[in-house]
């Protein structure tokens, strides 16, 4: 193995383990549009007991909207009528 190759080896991780690295009540921002990262965004929603009180900054144009309520607060820069409910609730600014 090449020297470069065992440096970005050694660099990477677990999808599990790159969001266990973020703390509680942490601002997250999710790249917006259709790029998305959903494998992140999944661990996010797999971990949201432990995240509770996070605010996700997104663009949800093409987004699924996997994030649950009332575990973490949103923060968006476009609204969509995906988001209606949680804008009702007051978790969404």
């Amino acid at each position: 193995m090449n020297h470069w190759e065992i440096l970005y080896h050694s660099r990477t991780h677990s999808v599990s383990d790159a969001i266990s690295r973020i703390r509680p009540n942490q601002n997250i921002f999710l790249s917006g549009y259709c790029n998305e990262p959903q494998t992140l965004v999944e661990e996010l929603v797999n971990q949201k007991e432990r995240l509770k009180g996070s605010a996700l900054y997104i663009n949800v144009a093409g987004s699924p909207l996997l994030y649950e309520v009332p575990y973490f607060q949103i923060r968006t820069f476009l609204s969509t009528s995906g988001l209606k409910n949680v804008m009702e609730k007051g978790n969404c600014d």
